[in-house]
């Protein structure tokens, strides 16, 4: 990651909801709405303990994607293609990567991310200019512990406190933990409200 920041305070951004809005398997929205939609509710809505524990790396995107094909009666092929393909051609807010930019020499600028192995496999691995604006990428997959555990160690890591610290999160939830340890937390949605907290802060 890009070390060049000079500051220990350090600004946490959130990934899905923050810098990007689209969903796993969005290629599939346009071309097969049935399979989508399909897969939307067998996995995220109603088996959502599964999605837990791919986000904590015990279970894996070919597992998850073997499991959709044995419910669905789908193709594994099709399921996992489409899901790397949505991987490695998700959007990504060029907009706040340059308003972070201009924010590096006074932040630490860390990516905290509750996510699946796909995510650092497919989305930072094909997008690796986009994520090299942060100095620290955490994603929960690769930890095995979801990230409202990892603050502090970044911040001893920085050797900074927690009140020289921002969070940015569509999360209400994490927002609220962030709040218990220190009140700079910022729930928002969309790019537009992003912007206008990087441009306060």
């Amino acid at each position: 990651m890009n070390k060049k920041s000079s500051s220990n305070r350090i600004i946490f951004v959130d990934f899905n909801g923050v810098i990007s809005y689209k969903n796993f398997w969005y290629t599939l929205e346009k071309n097969d709405k049935t399979a989508y939609d399909n897969i939307n509710q067998t996995l995220f809505v109603s088996n959502f303990e599964l999605v837990k524990s791919w986000m904590l790396g015990k279970n894996t995107s070919q597992e998850i994607c073997e499991y959709l094909s044995l419910k669905l009666s789908l193709d594994y092929d099709y399921i996992y293609n489409s899901l790397v393909e949505s991987c490695k051609k998700i959007d990504l807010s060029i907009n706040i990567k340059n308003a972070l930019q201009r924010l590096k020499e006074l932040y630490k600028i860390i990516l905290v991310t509750d996510n699946m192995d796909c995510f650092s496999d497919f989305i930072v691995k094909y997008n690796s200019d986009y994520f090299q604006i942060f100095d620290d990428i955490f994603n929960s997959s690769e930890n095995g512990y979801f990230k409202n555990e990892v603050y502090f160690k970044f911040i001893e890591k920085y050797n900074t406190k927690i009140n020289l610290s921002y969070l940015i999160d569509d999360s209400i939830k994490n927002c609220e933990i962030f709040n218990n340890l220190w009140w700079k937390a910022f729930n928002v949605k969309w790019e537009t409200e992003v912007l206008q907290v990087l441009k306060w802060i």
